[in-house]
């Protein structure tokens, strides 16, 4: 089965490990797509999406949702990293676009960092809905020249 990719990322997401193995944010534009419920108005009105986070009606919700309390996502809107200790990442705002969504496999969609970066590694938190998802992602650098990492495997 294929799934839809979205890669939940925000003014950070993209994590980037420079010269001196230090992690920190970095900005990125180009969301397109609110897949966050908050605030007390309902899930209809909180996300401006037709059918929610998987097109069946689901979302992601915050914190301050009805309520919610558990099982939401941090009003700080900081995640720390399942996988690598001490990497943090920092969603973007929850009352706008926070998701690169990508309609269809073979979908091209562009992120863009708010300001040139060195890294010697790139950090990527993504999701999928309906099974796993495998992107190809290219780095444009800021002479033009590109870098595609292949086979990214987003459970």
């Amino acid at each position: 089965m294929k799934a839809r990719f979205y890669l939940i990322l925000s003014l950070f997401t993209w994590c980037i490990s420079g010269a001196f193995a230090q992690l920190m944010p970095v900005a990125v534009t180009g969301f397109n797509k609110d897949v966050i419920a908050d605030g007390s108005a309902g899930a209809a009105v909180s996300i401006n999406v037709t059918n929610g986070f998987d097109q069946a009606g689901w979302a992601f919700v915050a914190q301050n949702f009805n309520g919610t309390t558990t099982c939401a996502l941090p009003m700080s809107r900081v995640v720390n990293s399942a996988i690598t200790a001490g990497l943090t990442y920092s969603l973007a705002d929850y009352t706008g676009n926070n998701a690169l969504y990508l309609t269809a496999n073979n979908t091209p969609a562009t992120l863009h960092f708010a300001s040139f970066q060195s890294a010697s590694t790139v950090y990527i938190l993504g999701t999928t809905i309906s099974g796993s998802s495998v992107a190809d992602i290219t780095v444009t650098f800021n002479d033009a020249t590109s870098q595609v990492f292949t086979n990214n495997n987003f459970p």
